[in-house]
């Protein structure tokens, strides 16, 4: 991996949409966002979430900074909390990291989540050095399926299947690598 400012995470983005370090302001949005039915159904997120969750996430994202083992951001859209979007380094490969996101319901159907995922793709694989990155996405979760494509994630065969809160669910991993250029 590259060799970041250790400092804090950097701001990614614009003074519309942007990707910037968590902080315990965040809390109580995070709180709302994460308690949401979808964004519970489609992510390993406790339920409920509660502010202890929320504090928890805040302060991963200072260490995962620090250990560079993740760069954990908060979206913001017209200085608001608009969700979440990270890199989780794979601890047996330090050059890949999976990609995990959300968005509140407030935000969504706005593009929201592909300019994150943008956003944070494009950083990891060119000034962070890593070399692939993989988001898990449920064969049923056809929106997120919308926001990986376009940015050049390509569907890795087989398939899975991953127990998520008590069901079966069916998986793929969504990859892209460094050296893929953008579709569209």
């Amino acid at each position: 991996m590259g060799e970041p400012s250790l400092d804090a995470l950097p701001v990614l983005g614009d003074a519309l949409l942007g990707l910037r370090q968590p902080s315990d302001d965040d809390i109580p949005a995070l709180v709302e966002a994460c308690n949401d039915p979808l964004s519970a159904r489609f992510t390993r997120l406790p339920v409920p979430y509660t502010a202890a969750d929320a504090e928890h996430y805040v302060r991963s994202s200072a260490e995962g900074w620090r250990d560079q083992t993740g760069a954990l951001f908060v979206i913001t859209l017209d200085e608001r909390l608009a969700g979440t979007c990270s890199l989780r380094i794979d601890a047996e490969n330090p050059t890949e990291a999976e990609v995990g996101y959300l968005v509140a319901p407030w935000a969504r159907n706005r593009g929201v989540a592909r300019a994150a995922v943008e956003l944070i793709t494009e950083w990891g694989l060119h000034s962070w050095g890593l070399t692939r990155l993989v988001a898990n996405i449920e064969d049923l979760n056809p929106a997120s399926i919308a926001v990986v494509t376009p940015l050049g994630y390509r569907r890795v065969e087989p398939g899975y299947v991953q127990d998520l809160k008590g069901t079966q669910r069916a998986m793929h991993h969504w990859e892209r690598l460094a050296e893929t250029t953008e579709a569209n």
